[in-house]
């Protein structure tokens, strides 16, 4: 029994330490957020390593196409280092980062907070001069994020935070 309790505890104290991360600017050029859905609501889908084994072994990318991960649980994870270009939304990869949230139909509201979180902390290191999208503004064949991602962040028009 005592071992099963640091076991959760170990497991608690990994997942707090990768949500609370803060984030560092890249040097490159960065003028737009992509927002995307991992397209599946299984829960052995909810991790950052399986959405690089896709990307890796499947599409023979060099690295998962994603900057961040948000799990259910709302844990963000690393993926590609922010100083190279994504590899998630064909055609308009220059000068972004991605975030991709777990879920295809289904997210939880610790998803939300995290996403805002991030978000928040991208758009003042930015000084505001940054916009944000859903994937399927540059995929018309994409619904994703598969969610109201305006009205989650607080967009305006323009796809720039409102009241920060």
């Amino acid at each position: 029994m005592h071992t099963n309790f640091i076991l959760l505890m170990a497991v608690f104290l990994c997942s707090s330490f990768y949500s609370d991360f803060t984030f560092e600017k890249p040097t490159r050029t960065v003028k737009r957020i992509f927002l995307h859905c991992s397209d599946s609501d299984w829960r052995h889908h909810d991790d950052i390593s399986v959405i690089r084994k896709w990307h890796v072994e499947e599409n023979g990318w060099e690295d998962i196409g994603y900057h961040f991960f948000i799990k259910r649980n709302g844990t963000i994870q690393k993926g590609r280092d922010l100083e190279i270009t994504p590899s998630s939304q064909k055609g308009y990869n220059s000068r972004t980062i991605s975030i991709c949230l777990h879920g295809k139909n289904k997210f939880s509201k610790k998803q939300f907070e995290s996403l805002k979180k991030l978000c928040l902390e991208i758009h003042r290191a930015y000084n505001g001069k940054i916009t944000f999208h859903g994937h399927r503004e540059v995929a018309d064949e994409k619904t994703c994020p598969n969610f109201d991602y305006v009205k989650v962040l607080n967009l305006d028009a323009h796809g720039r935070m409102k009241g920060i």
